[in-house]
């Protein structure tokens, strides 16, 4: 039984162009080996080419993706009229909260709402990085003209909070989505009265 004939494979680029360029000093390069080397070359060129344009779409894709996911997992919903209701899990990255509040804020602006409420009742754990990016969001809020409450925040959580030393004494607070929903109606009630007065 004959052995199996090794697969023959093509020399590396660079050996290609070390071997061309030692042909080439000594005056033995033909033109047939030009054109050898000219074909590798542009053949290695096309293929990183279209290597770096499918990592690229790769790329955008993992990115559309991404921004996907971040709205699945922090969707913003209108509960009332005039009320947003954004039901925050787990932590809040840097990506995520500008990604959160972007979308909030535009939101806000497109349906003329005046109250917000970001529901913290699936956040077990928080750290001082988010806290901060809710202090941002909810000041965000505030300068659109709306009004922002926090609802939901857990025992352990209220411990953290006091604990690195937060400062959320400006922000109301309410304990749950609930709560922060019939506050909401109660203002606008109010408004409407004071509104009514004035006519």
């Amino acid at each position: 039984m004959d052995d199996p004939k090794p697969e023959t494979t093509e020399p590396p680029l660079d050996a290609e162009l070390a071997r061309f360029e030692q042909l080439r000093a000594s005056g033995q390069a033909t033109p047939a080996d030009f054109a050898d080397v000219l074909h590798r070359l542009k053949t290695e060129i096309v293929h990183k080419s279209e290597q770096g344009r499918a990592l690229r779409l790769a790329q955008e894709a993992l990115r559309q993706h991404e921004d996907i996911a971040n709205g699945l997992a922090t969707p913003i919903v209108q509960i009332w009229d005039g009320v947003l209701t954004v039901p925050v899990m787990g932590s809040l990255s840097s990506e995520r909260a500008e990604i959160l509040m972007d979308r909030l804020l535009a939101e806000i602006v497109a349906t003329r709402s005046r109250y917000a409420l970001l529901d913290l009742t699936s956040v077990e754990l928080i750290d001082t990085s988010t806290a901060d990016h809710l202090v941002k969001i909810v000041r965000a809020i505030e300068l659109l003209g709306a009004r922002a409450v926090i609802t939901g925040i857990r025992s352990a959580v209220a411990q953290t909070i006091v604990s690195i030393g937060v400062d959320l004494s400006q922000i109301l607070t309410l304990r749950n989505l609930q709560q922060g929903l019939a506050a909401c109606i109660r203002w606008m009630a109010t408004d409407h009265g004071a509104a009514d007065e004035t006519v």
